[in-house]
C-alpha cells in the first residue's frame, strides 16, 4: 500500500473548527496522501515527505502521549538489506526516509503541538514543540506543518 507521510488533504488549510479537543484524535491513524509541501522536503531533515501517496507508517495517539514511525518518500527506492557492510549511501537510503518519535501532545484550538521525548532524529529531542495545524473531518485528519507540508491520515482504530 503506498502512502505519504500526510496528515491534511481536501482544502489542506486552516480549520474553520472552533477547536479540537484531545480526545478526538485518540486513536491509530494511518498517513494517506501528501497535499502540499513546503521548501524543505530534503532526507537531511528527517526524511521529509514527496506529493502525492504517502509511505507505510502509523501514528498512535492517547489521551497524553503520541508515537510516529513513518517511512516517507514512498515512491523512491530503497536498497535491500546488504549482505555485507552498507556503504553510507545506502545507509542513508535505508534510514533517512525513516520518522520515528514519540512523546508528549497539547492541543490549543486548532493547532497540535507534539514534543519528542524519544527520536530517530537527537534534534528533534532538543527543539520546542512541533507545531501543526489540525482539520478533523471524521476519522478523516489533516496536519499541517507550516512550511513544511500536509498530510492526510485515516483514523483505523479509536
Amino acid at each position: 500500500m503506498k502512502l505519504t507521510v500526510a496528515l491534511a488533504i481536501a482544502a489542506p488549510c486552516a480549520s474553520a473548527q472552533a477547536g479540537v479537543k484531545p480526545s478526538q484524535l485518540v486513536g491509530v491513524w494511518q498517513p494517506l496522501e501528501v497535499t502540499e509541501l513546503g521548501t524543505r522536503s530534503s532526507p537531511l531533515d528527517g526524511g521529509m515527505p514527496r506529493l502525492g501517496a504517502a509511505g507505510p507508517g502509523l501514528v498512535i495517539i492517547t489521551a497524553r502521549y503520541y508515537a510516529l514511525l513513518e517511512l516517507n518518500n514512498a515512491g523512491l527506492p530503497r536498497p535491500s538489506e546488504p549482505d555485507s557492510a552498507p556503504t553510507a549511501a545506502e545507509l542513508m537510503a535505508m534510514w533517512a526516509p525513516l520518522a520515528a518519535n514519540a512523546g508528549t501532545y497539547e492541543v490549543k484550538g486548532d493547532t497540535l503541538f507534539t514534543r519528542a521525548n524519544v527520536s530517530k532524529n537527537p534534534r528533534a529531542m532538543r527543539l520546542p514543540p512541533a507545531r501543526r495545524i489540525i482539520r478533523l473531518v471524521a476519522d478523516t485528519m489533516w496536519l499541517t506543518r507550516p512550511g513544511n507540508g500536509t498530510i492526510k491520515y485515516v483514523r483505523l482504530e479509536r
